[in-house]
């Protein structure tokens, strides 16, 4: 960062910022990350000096110059640090078989939960602050049986699934660890006996607080609000009923509770009955998938629906009341022409305190270029919030989201679709405060990609997403590995957004004329200095710019310049 200050006015130029334009997505880094075995990314997250971490599988990944760290007697599990641009590996710490889930908090300690049980982990990742690895354990297959897949290919079922094993750290340092360890059905179709999820919670010191039991029969996620002192547990359950000449007719109903400390619930959403959904005229399955904290203190949920008659649309304390919250402005955003039996991708806003709904919208990709024709499949795996109310969301999708055909990746092209299932891409949306506007939609397949990002993470500015790749290939640029070594490898990209930091600080972007000013210095993204001429012209390139406006030291104005 530079800055001069000049008849009272501070500029400050920021270098190194990417700029996301309506077609070309500008990242740090897009690439793999793996060995030669099969290699998994479960969850990242960004710590606030921009520091990437990661948490998965990687059996035999051996980067340069690192020496790993072996805890609790090391392990295929690993939590790599990363440079806030992706572009080196800080640290690599082993634990157990596979790290599921993992998450930031205060002092920048690191929540982590696997096989191995859960525990905070040092800022570096060199050392447990606590462990505890006595507790029910989730496992890979705790999902099974004929609702718990995203298609309805068994094969792809597989595939696309992580382990119900989940951590979360509030504010306060609060932990709450959720565990799915036993299968809702055996392998002959049989309901196992309940229950089928335990919930931990522990102080930052590792004391138990309280816990909890679920007889749901998915359980998804859960996520701490410290500033409430609450834990969110959610998920969906399978409900049947009767309805016209349909017997048995089944429903996937979503659950939303919020625990105090204890364990004791203090408010509860959905889980309605299934005639109580059908007898409102809504049928569509509606699930969650993911709920979080964001940094602007709301409860946010990311899961998807399988028609325009879906439950978010409903009170969710009270089924007959319509709260009119769906956001929509196109057909990518607005649920129509729906059909039946395919995944939509679909995010709300709630009210942490009551579980009241504040907002909801669809992230729906479609068949034809034009944004016309019946939705295809789309799913949010991760979702984080800035505290302007930025969202971030990553997942995997098939065939047309807008501006597919001529998006690009640092100028590389996303590749043509396949339109055929199992085939589906990662992908990253990016949706503008006041969800009336995207700032980003782009996938991230080269040829024939097949895979998803698992989660994504935002910090002062700083964002990055992460997940598997499971064929084909995708988009490498400026990566530390630009090609597979096995079938199934991770895969991570990282950018910045800092435009957003400034609308974070209070400060909306705003255009503004160089004669406003009495000088000014221009970068590019590389920290070459372009313009240093008084301000009264900018350089006539194809270079892309970020200039900062400062007044006695505080940000007022920002303004990106892409020429």
């Amino acid at each position: 960062m530079a800055g001069e200050c000049i008849s009272k006015l501070l500029v400050v130029i920021v270098t190194g910022i990417h700029v996301i334009t309506a077609a070309d997505f500008a990242a740090n880094t897009a690439g793999y990350i793996g060995g030669t075995s099969d290699d998994a990314i479960n969850a990242v997250d960004v710590a606030a000096s921009g520091i990437i971490v990661l948490g998965g599988k990687l059996p035999d990944y051996a980067p340069a110059g690192i020496t790993p760290v072996e805890l609790l007697g090391g392990g295929d599990g690993v939590v790599i640090r990363m440079s806030s641009d992706g572009a080196a590996v800080l640290s690599m710490t082993r634990i157990g078989g596979c790290v599921y889930d993992l998450e930031i908090g205060p002092e920048g300690r690191i929540a982590v939960c696997g096989d191995f049980g859960t525990g905070v982990l040092l800022p570096d990742a060199s050392d447990f602050v606590w462990a505890k690895t006595d507790i029910e354990k989730g496992t890979l297959d705790a999902h099974t049986g004929s609702f718990f897949g995203d298609f309805a290919s068994a094969s792809v079922n597989m595939r696309y699934r992580r382990a119900l094993s989940r951590v979360s750290i509030g504010v306060d340092g609060t932990v709450a660890t959720m565990q799915q360890p036993q299968k809702y059905y055996d392998l002959q179709g049989n309901i196992r006996p309940a229950p089928y999820c335990w919930v931990y919670i522990y102080d930052s010191g590792g004391d138990l607080l309280g816990s909890f039991t679920a007889d749901d029969k998915y359980s998804e996620d859960i996520c701490v609000d410290g500033a409430n002192q609450l834990v969110i547990h959610a998920g969906w359950n399978p409900k049947h009923h009767d309805w016209g000449s349909v017997q048995n007719h089944p429903i996937h109903v979503p659950f939303m509770r919020a625990h105090d400390y204890s364990g004791q619930v203090q408010w509860a959403d959905y889980d309605w009955e299934a005639l109580d959904c059908y007898e409102q005229n809504h049928f569509a399955d509606s699930r969650v998938s993911e709920v979080v904290i964001g940094a602007d203190g709301y409860l946010y949920m990311a899961g998807y629906i399988h028609g325009g008659d879906h439950l978010w649309k409903l009170g969710p304390r009270d089924i007959t009341d319509r709260p009119n919250v769906q956001i929509g402005y196109d057909n990518y955003t607005n649920p129509v022409t729906m059909g039946a039996g395919i995944d939509h991708a679909y995010f709300c806003r709630y009210d942490p305190q009551t579980g009241d709904i504040l907002k909801g919208q669809a992230a729906i990709v479609r068949e034809n270029a034009d944004g016309s024709g019946k939705p295809r499949q789309s799913q949010i795996k991760g979702i984080d919030v800035a505290s302007d109310g930025t969202v971030y969301l990553a997942g995997y999708c098939q065939q047309y989201y807008p501006g597919r055909s001529s998006a690009t990746v640092n100028g590389n092209s996303v590749g043509s679709v396949t339109s055929s299932l199992p085939s589906a891409e990662p992908f990253i949306l990016v949706v503008n405060p006041g969800w009336q506007s995207r700032k980003a939609w782009v996938s991230f397949s080269k040829g024939s990609c097949e895979g998803a990002l698992w989660g994504i993470g935002c910090n002062n500015g700083y964002v990055a997403a992460a997940g598997t790749i499971f064929g084909g290939e995708a988009i490498t640029s400026q990566a530390m590995q630009s090609a597979a070594n096995s079938t199934r490898e991770g895969y991570i990209v990282a950018w910045e957004d800092h435009e957003h930091t400034a609308a974070q600080s209070g400060v909306a972007s705003s255009v503004f004329r160089a004669s406003e000013v009495s000088a000014i210095h221009i970068y590019d993204i590389a920290g070459r200095l372009l313009s240093k001429n008084g301000g009264t012209e900018f350089p006539n390139n194809s270079v892309k710019h970020v200039i900062f406006i400062c007044k006695d030291r505080r940000l007022v104005r920002a303004k990106s310049l892409i020429r």
